[in-house]
């Protein structure tokens, strides 16, 4: 038996895999002192273990020549220096032999993790410029405005009058609730019989609109919580409803874009009533009532006008044309006005707004602006700044009842980098101020030059600063339509447009009663009844005036609408068309050099036609 054999195999089975680095030491009769030190330079080695092998080889080799040459092991163990040390610079140079791929992986992998580690320190920079800093609300812009109101003597106030109308009607019937302007306006329309009785048993309350209405200033202060007087008034309107003040939000400073309006919606409704009941007495030829009631009109469209906000200059021009409707609906009806009355009524009329044009002053939207800048941007001391945020902004979702959007938690993440890229506090002003002064030049532009208004632009300019974003709802506040400035230019436009219609209709009117005929022209009663002939919008001509035909006994007065083409006062057959031939904003589709898509034809081709200012139409057949 082969006494040696067993001891050889557990040799062999205590032997590691022969391409490991351990192998090739184990098989390379090194002293122990130097086996020891390759296994300890190559388990240093962050390398493959191929390479590890290849290393061990490398080094057994060259300990083994150490030896062949006279050296000992203490020598060559004590020359070759520190392990860990060796094993840096060995790891090194056996990557940089590595392939291609490797290193451009690694560095890849080395230029992602500093760029991380880099955007890592900026947010944290970002978010301590962003968090670390309060703003400074210097400016109570409500209370300046309610300054301004609180100096007027409180008799001279209308708010106070038009409450205590809102608690004599009390609460308003189904018929006169509809909203969308289908009241009767004469005798045998539907619910004309319901509307008389209703009207004729608030007669009070009619009087008492007529004395809010003629009172100098409407004397309405401001705040973020409603006002218990109107709250009380409510309780009365709407027997369902119990006015709270304990949830009323109380704040000394609320900010601008959270003021509560609720007396334009008032003062909407209430010029209904006084149109239907303008109607009513034009039925009873009561000349008195129907003056007073368009006098009324008027002076509720004042008390909007009065305000600085642009949702209260549109509301008044809303109201004023009301009273222009119903004048020009009513005004010559056979027997209702004198001449007296008819003379009264153009100067009443006439003197709306301060007579001639009624300048849109938009300088005032620059308190929304500032005021938002002061709430949710720093403030150096010098004007400028950067947006913060901040929890005052999260509860404005609430206040206003906006959805969050989706994601909100990531919106809020990244609003400390959205402050590094937006434009500053100073910047966002200046975009401001560029917005009101391209509405400026816009409101001296004459209506018919509509399509060369640029506000809009500014005004997209200014929103796209990065304002609306940081403050989503504000455009929606701030914009009804996306076109604060333009639209309500078109607006009091087309209501001038209106009014001179109105005014023509009453000399006319008042030269038939002193002549017994209506005139053959325009021309004929300027200037005994009229100053000057009036404009029209859509091409800077006097408005066009028919004279009567043995198979029409009225004139006609019309605008050539906006296709700029006098088609002898043929209207457009759709009441689509109707409804869009005197929109100005078609001039530009109108006079457009680019195609248009077949829709934009579409509508261009309802709007072909003359714009009908008096007499009002029938209603027009299909839609469509």
């Amino acid at each position: 038996m082969n006494t040696t054999a067993a001891p050889a195999a557990d040799d062999a089975q205590r032997r590691p895999a022969d391409n490991s680095a351990a192998a090739i030491v184990h098989a390379s009769t090194l002293p122990a002192p130097l086996a020891d030190l390759v296994l300890a330079v190559t388990a240093a080695c962050r390398l493959w273990n191929t390479e590890r092998a290849e290393v061990a080889r490398e080094l057994c080799a060259h300990f083994l020549d150490g030896i062949d040459a006279g050296a000992s092991p203490a020598d060559l163990a004590s020359t070759f220096g520190d392990p860990r040390r060796a094993a840096r610079l060995i790891t090194a140079a056996r990557k940089r032999l590595r392939p291609l791929w490797w290193r451009t992986s690694r560095a890849a992998l080395r230029a992602a993790a500093w760029f991380l580690l880099a955007c890592a320190v900026t947010y944290a920079l970002l978010c301590a410029r962003f968090f670390l800093v309060s703003p400074n609300v210097t400016r109570n812009i409500a209370g300046e405005l309610n300054a301004q109101v609180t100096r007027s003597p409180v008799a001279e106030r209308a708010w106070p009058l038009y409450i205590q109308a809102k608690k004599e009607f009390g609460a308003i019937p189904e018929f006169m609730s509809d909203a969308d302007g289908g009241d009767p306006s004469g005798p045998g329309e539907k619910n004309w019989d319901l509307m008389v009785a209703w009207l004729d048993a608030h007669a009070p309350a009619l009087a008492t609109l007529r004395e809010a209405a003629a009172r100098p200033v409407l004397g309405c202060t401001y705040s973020a919580g409603m006002d218990p007087d109107y709250g009380k008034a409510l309780e009365v309107s709407n027997p369902t409803y119990t006015f709270d003040p304990s949830v009323e939000p109380q704040s000394e400073n609320p900010l601008v874009v959270g003021i509560l309006l609720p007396h334009l919606g008032e003062m909407r409704r209430d010029a209904r009533w006084l149109r239907s009941d303008a109607a009513l007495a034009a039925s009873r030829k009561d000349s008195a009532r129907f003056l007073a009631d368009i006098e009324a009109l008027l002076g509720i469209a004042t008390h909007a006008m009065q305000e600085q906000f642009q949702i209260s200059k549109r509301v008044g021009i809303v109201i004023a044309d009301l009273a222009v409707d119903t004048v020009l609906k009513h005004a010559a009806s056979p027997g209702l006005l004198s001449r007296a009355d008819l003379r009264a009524l153009a100067h009443s009329i006439a003197a709306f707004g301060g007579g001639g044009r009624i300048p849109i002053d938009l300088s005032p939207e620059l308190l929304f602006i500032d005021d938002i800048l002061q709430r949710f941007f720093s403030d150096n001391g010098r004007g400028d700044g950067h947006f913060i945020g901040g929890p005052a902004m999260d509860r404005l979702y609430d206040d206003f009842g906006v959805a969050r959007p989706r994601g909100f938690p990531l919106l809020k993440a990244v609003q400390p980098i959205q402050s590094a890229i937006m434009p500053s506090r100073a910047q966002i002003m200046d975009k401001a101020r560029l917005f009101v002064a391209a509405a400026a030049v816009d409101d001296s532009l004459s209506p018919w030059r509509h399509d060369q208004r640029t506000s809009d632009r500014a005004y997209a300019d200014l929103m796209n600063s990065g304002i609306a974003t940081a403050v989503p709802f504000l455009a929606s506040l701030v914009s009804i339509d996306g076109h604060p400035a333009t639209s309500v230019f078109a607006s009091r436009d087309l209501f001038l447009a209106r009014r001179d219609a109105a005014l023509a209709l009453l000399a006319a009117a008042s030269s038939r009663l002193a002549t017994g005929q209506w005139p053959a022209a325009l021309s004929d009663v300027v200037p005994s009844y009229l100053p000057a002939l009036p404009i029209d919008p859509f091409d800077g001509q006097p408005l066009r005036y028919l004279p009567p035909t043995p198979g029409r006994d009225l004139p006609l007065i019309y605008s050539v609408g906006a296709d700029q083409a006098d088609n002898g006062a043929a209207a457009p057959a759709t009441e689509r068309g109707r409804s869009a031939v005197h929109d100005l904003y078609l001039l530009k589709k109108f006079r457009a050099a680019l195609p248009l898509s077949p829709d934009e034809l579409e509508q261009l081709d309802t709007a072909r036609g003359d714009w009908i200012l008096w007499p009002p139409l029938p209603r027009a057949g299909p839609t469509s």
